[in-house]
């Protein structure tokens, strides 16, 4: 089994757009302008917010669903790595740490960023006033905790199937890649239709899975003529 020639170019010119586009989205403030179309078509308010599609299906069950997908990866690591040796589980158990990285990266930058969710914010019915992500904060913010997307991370942080495929199954890495953006978007827009989450908050745990993503590549990359 070869590694491809180029492993790193799918993920470096995807984060590269990814980051483009995160950053003209905080110029133009087009956070406020897709939230603002959100929230006029649910009638000014978040209608939405705990709809049982949303609330429990994919967000509640999808999180549920995520952990216990992961948790199946961490199993098998574990057999292979108790039946065979620790390089044979050396590409489940790189997937099961980019997994809790990316999610615990994101979790950890929520509690210190503090930045607000759409439905925290006076301009959608909130108490709080609006601040830029990268602006200085209120002292009465220190309590929010919406950015990155939580909920967006349990799905981006899949595209580390990428880098899981590049040895298992090289001709399957793009359709790992997919699969990881595919949770991240869905779950993504479900947080944004229920007022949880601008789209830029998305975006950066999307930036967050594919560095460590790239850091995943590299290990595998690294290792890879030992473990043939």
């Amino acid at each position: 089994m070869m590694m491809p020639a180029t492993p790193f170019r799918p993920l470096i010119g995807l984060l590269t757009l990814v980051i483009a586009v995160a950053v003209a989205i905080e110029w133009a403030q087009a956070d406020l302008w897709l939230a603002d179309r959100i929230f006029e078509v649910q009638g000014g308010r978040w209608v939405l917010r705990e709809h049982w599609l949303l609330e429990d299906l994919l967000h509640s069950a999808g999180r549920t669903l995520s952990a216990l997908c992961a948790l199946v990866v961490l199993l098998v690591a574990g057999y292979r790595g108790w039946r065979y040796s620790f390089k044979a589980a050396l590409p489940e158990a790189v997937l099961f740490a980019s997994l809790i990285t990316s999610t615990a990266l994101v979790s950890a930058l929520k509690r210190v960023t503090q930045v607000g969710c759409p439905w925290d914010y006076q301009r959608y019915g909130g108490s709080h006033s609006y601040h830029p992500i990268f602006s200085p904060r209120a002292a009465t913010d220190l309590a929010l905790n919406c950015f990155p997307g939580g909920h967006a991370s349990a799905g981006y942080a899949w595209v580390a199937l990428y880098a899981y495929a590049l040895y298992r199954q090289p001709r399957w890495a793009m359709a790992g890649l997919g699969v990881g953006l595919g949770m991240g978007i869905i779950f993504d827009v479900t947080q944004q239709l229920r007022g949880a989450h601008f789209i830029s908050h998305g975006l950066w745990s999307l930036i967050i899975a594919l560095s460590v993503t790239l850091f995943a590549v590299h290990r595998l990359d690294r290792t890879h003529g030992a473990l043939t």
